[in-house]
């Protein structure tokens, strides 16, 4: 909803009513009903946007609507006026009327009642308009020295009168006369007394027109016969003055003093409105009157050359009566009609950078203005934009910001982004054009603490170790495996590794630099091939000797052993084995006596690594330690 405001565009004083002075519209609604303004000496035209009939009509001079509103804000309508015309009456009700018979405005604009005719012909009916002199008369009349008709066509068979002409003056004669059947009578005319007029006495005016542009006439003659007064030229050329309009020929010199005596008539000439210089009060230069031209400045909003005012253009005002020109609107200011006294400030939102303009430009998106009558707009800072034609800057929220200040979105993720699960509200202070809490987190996934505006992981990882390769005495196989339900494991976490043979604690870490640990058991019997002394250590790896040692019937054990203690196969008797036994002793089963001081291991296999006896494994065995 809008309101109008109505503007009468007229002086207090001259106004018959102000009508209706504001009311409200929807855009693209029809238009409230209003009560026209009265105006004394003029006829309301309508409102209009722009002063003196500039810009978009909306009401008609009935007052009714020309179309639905299109004005997307408040706005004031202003009046137009048109001035009451000469020989017409206007008394402030909207209505112009023609004088009646004898009566007229002496050739003034603007009047509210007539006046009785001084001077008017008694030609023939409907042709008495109040004229100076009997200008309306038919072609067959003149005036004489009395500003009444005269016949002086003898071909329309005019003769002496029959009947008594009024009473005249002692200066002048009654030449009375009746026209021909059809014709209209001639009433008494005065005639001029040729004897009497030689009498008369003729003076000259001095128009005096200080400061003007150009020149008008110099003077202009009255000639007094009597009482009667005739002046010539009756009509003569007026002077201009640049930024102002002739206000006539006063009797004094300076504006607002004197009687006016002679009145413009068209922008170029001027026309006598007093015929009595003498009785005038007018000054004397010698024996010649001096009259003084005066002038009124043009108004505000407008400039005037050759006594016309015209409305500024667009774009254009003036501050100042009196001038001949206009200026153009200054950087951040428009005008957007003619006739302006002053160019309004740029609103919120928009700028000017240029003089002379109708209109502002409004700030582009990732810019702002929030003041009026600027040149160019603010950039939004970085962490905030904005929209087209905006007053302020939206921060950018929800783990959005941009790279620059004036950016015309919020297009890029925070930094800061990885593993939120809300961000602190941003807001935009417009008393520094900052920007506070973008891209501040609020809170964090669960497994995550928020450390320096960071969500960091807070929960330790953990590890599992898995044993391979048991039951070898090199050592066996370890296989670690992280798991980390935060930033994850770090890809150079220990792996596992090859020949443990003591239990081992294994170190992991995270990518937030959490650490966890597992641990390995690794015992005897993780080493121990064989199923000795309790212990579980299946299955063998049990393998032919290369030089068995423990089989008497098998060649050279080399220098690993000096003697063998033998046990006889089932059936024979303990013997010893010595040297190195080239051949083969039937019925013997030996092995070497270096490792058999306290053993009597028969039909058995000996452990060097622990030690002890086991059975014997495809009829050879391998010995683990020694190969």
């Amino acid at each position: 909803e809008y309101t109008i405001t109505f503007n009468t565009n007229a002086p207090t004083n001259e106004l018959n009513g102000a009508g209706t002075t504001s009311g409200t519209v929807l855009y693209e609604h029809d238009l409230p009903d209003i009560i026209r303004p009265k105006r004394f000496g003029y006829v309301f035209e309508g409102y209009f946007t722009g002063k003196n009939g500039t810009g978009t009509q909306y009401y008609n001079a009935n007052g009714s609507e020309t179309k639905v509103w299109e004005e997307p804000a408040n706005t004031t309508l202003y009046a137009k006026w048109r001035i009451c015309n000469p020989d017409y009456f206007c008394p402030g009700d909207n209505t112009e009327n023609p004088c009646p018979h004898g009566y007229g405005t002496d050739g003034a604009y603007g009047t509210v009642s007539c006046d009785q005719c001084k001077y008017w012909d008694t030609c023939k009916t409907g042709k008495n308009t109040c004229k100076y002199g009997c200008s309306t008369c038919y072609s067959s009349y003149k005036c004489n020295c009395i500003w009444t008709c005269q016949h002086v066509d003898p071909a329309e068979g005019c003769h002496i009168p029959k009947q008594e002409c009024s009473t005249c003056s002692s200066s002048y004669s009654c030449n009375c006369s009746d026209c021909k059947t059809g014709k209209n009578t001639c009433v008494a005319d005065w005639v001029y007394n040729t004897a009497s007029c030689s009498t008369a006495e003729t003076y000259t005016v001095l128009l005096r027109q200080d400061g003007a542009t150009t020149q008008g006439a110099s003077m202009y003659q009255a000639t007094y016969y009597g009482s009667n007064i005739v002046v010539e030229p009756e009509t003569f050329a007026i002077p201009t003055k640049d930024g102002y309009i002739f206000d006539g020929y006063y009797t004094q010199a300076g504006e607002g003093n004197g009687k006016k005596v002679v009145d413009i008539s068209t922008p170029t000439t001027g026309r006598i409105i007093d015929l009595d210089i003498v009785g005038s009060g007018a000054s004397k230069s010698g024996d010649a009157y001096v009259l003084y031209a005066h002038w009124k400045p043009c108004d505000e909003g407008y400039y005037c050359r050759g006594n016309v005012p015209y409305p500024c253009d667009a774009g254009q005002y003036q501050d100042e009566t009196g001038k001949s020109t206009c200026k153009p609107c200054p950087v951040g200011t428009f005008a957007d009609g003619k006739g302006s006294p002053s160019c309004e400030k740029c609103t919120f939102g928009t700028y000017q950078d240029e003089e002379g303009k109708t209109s502002c430009i409004n700030c582009p998106a990732g810019q702002y203005q929030d003041e009026a009558g600027k040149t160019s707009c603010k950039k939004c800072v970085k962490g905030s934009t904005s929209n087209a034609n905006d007053i302020s800057c939206i921060p950018c929220n929800n783990g959005k910001t941009n790279n620059s200040e004036g950016s015309s979105s919020c297009d890029k993720d925070c930094e800061n982004n990885a593993n939120v699960d809300s961000w602190e509200t941003a807001s935009w202070n417009s008393s520094n054009n900052k920007v506070s809490n973008n891209c501040t987190i609020k809170t964090c996934n669960t497994g995550y603490s928020l450390v320096n505006n960071q969500c960091v992981d807070n929960t330790a990882p953990t590890c599992t170790v898995t044993k391979s390769n048991t039951g070898t005495t090199s050592g066996v196989t370890t296989t670690v495996t992280c798991s980390d339900i935060g930033s994850g494991c770090k890809s150079n976490n220990t792996k596992g590794e090859t020949g443990v043979k003591a239990s081992k604690t294994y170190t992991v870490y995270d990518n937030a630099g959490n650490s966890g640990t597992c641990r390995v058991t690794v015992t005897s019997s993780d080493c121990n091939p064989h199923d000795c002394n309790g212990y579980n250590c299946n299955p063998y790896d049990c393998k032919p000797y290369d030089c068995k040692p423990h089989d008497c019937n098998c060649g050279t054990c080399g220098g690993e052993c000096t003697s063998y203690n033998c046990c006889p196969q089932a059936g024979y008797n303990t013997g010893e084995c010595k040297g190195n036994l080239s051949s083969p002793i039937a019925g013997w089963s030996c092995y070497c006596g270096k490792h058999a001081d306290t053993y009597d291991c028969c039909d058995t296999c000996y452990d060097t690594c622990y030690k002890t006896c086991y059975h014997t494994c495809y009829e050879t065995c391998y010995d683990t330690c020694y190969k």
